[in-house]
């Protein structure tokens, strides 16, 4: 497969799946650094996913896979171990404006994770 036809099979797993609220949730979680064993699930499917090439079978396989990370995350909801999901997770710090200077000028900066 070119590189072409990747990019179109990731394309096709972002769209059908951006709409999905667990999807969503996991992206956001992402983003903040507090990510849990649900989100990694998510993560997980979408990856696998991206190996399927034929399209209705990934659409198939998404479909039933978050509509199991949902129930998983529905039973560790009522039996309270949500909260105990979390992980902790090193967070991105954006580079500072002095940073992104100095980037642009050529000048050597470290920036480092959080």
């Amino acid at each position: 497969m070119n590189i072409l036809g990747i990019l179109s099979l990731l394309w096709q797993v972002l769209k059908s799946t951006v709409a999905n609220e667990t999807v969503n949730k996991a992206m956001d979680n992402w983003v903040k650094g507090t990510s849990n064993e649900i989100d990694d699930m998510v993560w997980k499917l979408l990856e696998q996913a991206t190996g399927v090439t034929d399209a209705e079978t990934q659409k198939k396989m998404l479909e039933d896979g978050l509509e199991s990370i949902e129930k998983e995350y529905d039973v560790a909801k009522l039996e309270g171990r949500v909260l105990k999901m979390r992980r902790t997770s090193r967070r991105w710090d954006p580079p500072t404006p002095d940073e992104i200077r100095a980037l642009m000028t050529g000048e050597t900066v470290e920036i480092g994770m959080g």
